[in-house]
């Protein structure tokens, strides 16, 4: 009989394998993708503290819109040249609309709205 961790519901963790989910999506991709993620974003949530920090610093906006437009066009060039990164189709086609959307929210600024 296999031994309990002493956890009520305690699960072991699924294996680390390359194979490919049915949407083709494997842990190495994603993986990486989150690792990519934990470094790009990080300088994000720094300017924008800073951005809040110094609400009337234009240049701090503007370098926080131009950083966040950087990272979500790359996001989206790499999600279409690695799409296994996503676990599944769906997920991959709400990121995807998601990134999109988004691209317009930092060219809000340089955008004149009259």
């Amino acid at each position: 009989a296999a031994m309990s961790s002493g956890k009520k519901g305690a699960r072991a963790a699924p294996k680390e394998t390359g194979k490919p989910s049915t949407w083709g999506g494997t842990k190495e991709a994603a993986v990486t993708h989150d690792r990519f993620n934990l470094y790009a974003v990080t300088p994000l949530v720094i300017l924008t503290l800073a951005s809040y920090a110094v609400p009337s610093s234009q240049l701090t906006h503007t370098v926080l819109s131009y950083a966040t437009m950087t990272y979500v066009l790359f996001d989206i060039l790499y999600n279409l040249a690695v799409p296994q990164c996503q676990p599944n189709l769906m997920r991959w086609a709400t990121i995807m609309l998601h990134h999109v959307v988004t691209v317009w929210l930092p060219l809000h600024p340089r955008l004149p709205l009259q």
